[in-house]
């Protein structure tokens, strides 16, 4: 798999996330001003979850993911739910 890159970029600067018009895209959270973790669709109700650090420009492990009614309107919150408690869980693995 080639390297991957966030779609959605961090600016150090003025600590805001950048907002990406991607249709890939289906989901995305800035988490301690250092991490992107985004949920980027595949096919129809899959995807799969990256979660990037921006400071060492580092991928981990991307998580394959269900995306619920396809997300045609917007994700479901319980795969917010889902999604966020994912990239909690590979960020507290990086940082302890």
């Amino acid at each position: 798999m080639p390297k991957q890159e966030p779609i959605v970029k961090y600016d150090p600067v003025n600590e805001t996330y950048g907002n990406a018009e991607d249709p890939r895209l289906v989901w995305f959270a800035g988490c301690d001003k250092r991490y992107v973790v985004e949920v980027r669709r595949d096919q129809p109700y899959q995807g799969t979850l990256f979660v990037f650090d921006t400071k060492k420009e580092k991928t981990f492990t991307p998580q394959s993911v269900s995306i619920g009614y396809d997300a045609v309107v917007g994700p479901d919150i319980a795969d917010i739910a889902t999604w966020k408690e994912l990239g909690i869980k590979v960020i507290d693995g990086i940082i302890k």
